[in-house]
């Protein structure tokens, strides 16, 4: 066995991951289950990497969205990932933005604000909301930070 969080996946694992996990989901799947199933997703989405490829790294967090509707804990892992490469990319960039890094950073946001209304516990959007917030706020991005409404 290899080191997962270390492996850049093809595309296409990905992609039989995703359909050889979430197909087997349907509307008679006990809430356990999942759950089960929703965790397993969301731990391959934190392990999966494209190390100094941003680009891609939102691509794939893009596609997996895509992929997996109707689960909670997939879009919250989807939205604190995406928060995170946000904030990688402030420390990349140590401030000095480029017109590129800040519309990179913008769309990072955007995805955030436009994932959070799909989650159905309100306690958990809320928390999301803020947490989105902040690191728009943290990466200068004050019309993002102040008018998430825009988003919706």
């Amino acid at each position: 066995l290899c080191d997962v969080s270390s492996y850049i996946f093809p595309d296409i694992r990905i992609a039989f991951a995703i359909d050889l996990i979430f197909f087997t989901i349907s509307a008679q799947t006990v809430e356990d289950e999942r759950r089960q199933i929703s965790l397993l997703i969301s731990s391959f989405i934190r392990k999966v990497t494209y190390p100094k490829d941003f680009e891609r790294q939102l691509s794939f967090y893009v596609e997996a969205r895509e992929a997996f509707t109707d689960l909670d804990t997939v879009y919250i892992t989807l939205v604190n990932s995406v928060n995170k490469l946000a904030v990688e990319i402030r420390h990349v960039a140590k401030e000095n933005y480029t017109q590129k890094t800040g519309a990179f950073v913008k769309a990072c946001i955007a995805f955030s604000f436009i994932s959070i209304p799909s989650i159905t516990a309100i306690p958990n959007q809320m928390d999301l909301y803020l947490l989105t917030g902040q690191v728009a706020l943290l990466n200068q991005c004050l019309g993002q930070g102040m008018y998430p409404q825009l988003f919706l």
